[in-house]
């Protein structure tokens, strides 16, 4: 960092240098330790708790009238999108390609709540829908962002709720019902109330102003 080596190897052991005034650490250079396991005791609750930051605290307040429907060529698909959302599609590209299973579950949940929809895809550099066939029309693909602001909050909510609510997971959700009756989020809600209160399900944090949806988060 800024020209200065922070990590040596010295023989048998490893010497961390600090980036700020902090101290220096110097660790066992063993083969098949993990990180963790070389890290003195004194240290290791700080380490644990940073990676439980890094890896299964989640926090959403999506905003529809932000959410990303963009797919920009030749870049680093995020592990998860930003609070509001704005990297959404950005996002799904690299977790539907990944975890096939998931993104299928959520295309067979889509027509529960937006009728004749099949699919939720990435189509060259851009986020869309794909509707199947009625006998009074064909099918056809529609734009995320010609969606409507509710219709977009639902399928966010969705996906959101398929790739983060794991076993572990923190998932602090900020007024997710907004744009959304309570009716039309109601399900959505039963569905994560089931994973946070199954055993070894993850933790839930829900912050709302809808008196609805409190009733039914309470009862």
């Amino acid at each position: 960092m800024d020209g200065v080596t922070l990590l040596h190897r010295l023989g048998d052991t490893l010497h961390i240098s600090a980036d700020d005034d902090g101290p220096a650490l110097t660790l066992p250079a063993q083969a098949g330790l993990s990180a963790l396991a070389l890290t003195p005791p004194s240290r290791r609750r700080a380490w644990t708790y940073l990676t439980w930051l890094r890896d299964q605290l989640f926090v959403f307040a999506p905003l529809p009238h932000i959410i990303g429907a963009k797919v920009p060529p030749d870049t680093v698909r995020p592990a998860r999108p930003n609070e509001e959302c704005e990297n959404f599609a950005l996002w799904f590209a690299g977790w539907s390609a990944a975890n096939p299973e998931p993104a299928q579950a959520l295309n067979a949940a889509l027509p529960g709540f937006l009728p004749g929809a099949e699919a939720l895809l990435v189509d060259g550099e851009r986020l869309v829908l794909r509707f199947g066939p009625r006998a009074d029309r064909p099918g056809f693909v529609l734009g995320f962002d010609r969606l409507s602001d509710g219709e977009r909050q639902r399928v966010v909510l969705e996906a959101l709720r398929r790739a983060f609510l794991r076993p572990g997971a923190t998932v602090l959700w900020d007024e997710p019902e907004r744009f959304l009756s309570a009716r039309d989020v109601g399900p959505w809600i039963d569905a994560v109330l089931a994973a946070a209160q199954a055993p070894g399900g993850p933790q839930v944090v829900w912050a709302s102003q809808h008196p609805e949806v409190a009733r039914r988060l309470t009862t």
